[in-house]
């Protein structure tokens, strides 16, 4: 008899206990859903926002999947391509356009997308739009959880689970970080309706010191010369050829799902080249024309590039240079030298010009140790919409991420993805 009411007493124990430890997963599951870690839950908490940090791959292809039937053209590349304006690429081609642009851009995520965009969201057009440092790595899924391929890719329930889940119990530093950045800026981010990189940051920082902010563009331009033309580059051919194959696969998907696939190389500035300007790179570059037919370059030395103040940071054009690269592309609007169609019939005459471009600055900075870059004084400077320079108009156009916030806005560093 006594033993009987032991073994219940253990029963009653062992099944409280049980209780408790589902109760405090249960609870610690509903924290991690309220505070959103690395954004995965912004769809289905309604939010309009998302940080480019966070896993946005999901949340951007999760919301073109719930809103496919009003997206027909995707601008898709790296972090870059974040300023291209989806009413312009709109205007032009007549299509509803969305920007897919990925932190930290790589062709195994192009592919996926690519698969994804046409078979599933059925575009009419995408739009890759490259910036070079896709010659860096193929794949960026070593960098953590928020760079790898979405389950939602695979179709596989068992994957969505398995995704799902994982975001609902994280690890408790991830959650904590989740907490604090929600305290200071819970409305803030890149806005999801249109998918475009926000560029409160640059506002900021140019409306409190304009000459600093400069300063703050030019830092490191001496000593990135120095390595572009002197220093060693290192081998990245495996993942060119990569990059090539995966270019390859897009096409056929385009292809077989009747979708127009655009190739663009967009701008680059003097102070990322010493990364990949080889013979190799050139090569790469060939081969791209060679299998898309014909593609918008605008990566070249020409003086919109040459002009440090066209660029958010060291690597990041503003949004007047991606609207001048729209306008071009689209034969609206034209500054001398910046952008040209390359096809296979002119792709080795216009490396050719690259090759001589580059010796030349070459031969200036071995001559003078440094080359000479146009200035705010210069034609080539494209100067921002008054609304933007203006204290009371940016303030406005920040209003949606300051609403509901104390501590303001948190300054973010610029995205040299490679430093």
């Amino acid at each position: 008899m006594d033993t009987n009411r032991e073994h219940k007493k253990s029963r009653r124990w062992v099944a409280g206990f049980l209780v408790i430890v589902l109760a405090c997963v249960l609870g610690y599951m509903a924290v991690c859903y309220h505070y959103n870690p690395e954004g995965y839950f912004t769809n289905v908490q309604g939010q309009p926002y998302y940080f480019k940090d966070d896993f946005s791959r999901a949340v951007k292809a999760q919301y073109m999947l719930d809103y496919k039937d009003e997206i027909e053209g995707v601008v898709i590349g790296g972090s870059k391509c974040g300023a291209v304006d989806t009413d312009l690429m709109t205007e032009y081609t007549g299509l509803k356009y969305y920007n897919m642009y990925l932190n930290l851009g790589n062709f195994k995520d192009y592919l996926s997308f690519t698969k994804f965009l046409a078979e599933e969201v059925g575009v009419k057009e995408i739009s890759l739009i490259l910036s070079n440092y896709e010659v860096l790595c193929y794949d960026r899924e070593y960098r953590g959880n928020n760079y790898h391929t979405p389950a939602l890719f695979s179709g596989k329930w068992t994957d969505k689970a398995a995704e799902f889940l994982s975001w609902m119990i994280v690890d408790p530093k991830t959650l904590m970080e989740s907490v604090k950045r929600s305290r200071k800026n819970p409305a803030g981010g890149d806005c999801l309706v249109d998918g475009r990189r926000s560029r409160r940051s640059d506002i900021r920082s140019y409306n409190r010191d304009p000459d600093a902010y400069a300063q703050y563009i030019l830092s490191h331009y001496e000593e990135r010369l120095e390595l572009l033309f002197t220093g060693q580059i290192d081998d990245f051919t495996d993942v060119m050829r990569q990059n090539l194959d995966a270019l390859v696969q897009m096409q056929a998907i385009c292809r077989e799902n009747d979708v127009n696939l655009r190739v663009v190389i967009g701008p680059s500035t003097m102070t990322e080249r010493y990364r990949y300007e080889t013979e190799d790179f050139y090569e790469y570059c060939r081969e791209i024309v060679e299998i898309a037919g014909e593609i918008w370059d605008f990566s070249d030395y020409n003086d919109i590039n040459m002009n440090l103040y066209n660029y958010a940071d060291q690597l990041h054009y503003d949004v007047e240079v991606a609207d001048l690269m729209v306008d071009t592309m689209f034969g609206k609007d034209h500054y001398e030298g910046f952008g040209q169609i390359v096809n296979r019939q002119n792709v080795d005459e216009y490396l050719d010009q690259k090759r001589a471009d580059f010796a030349k600055l070459k031969q200036e900075y071995e001559q003078t140790g440094t080359v000479a870059l146009q200035g705010r004084d210069d034609p080539s400077y494209i100067p921002w919409r008054e609304e933007w320079i203006s204290s009371a108009a940016a303030e406005e156009l920040m209003r949606p991420y300051w609403e509901g916030t104390d501590a303001g806005y948190e300054e973010e560093e610029s995205e040299d993805e490679l430093s």
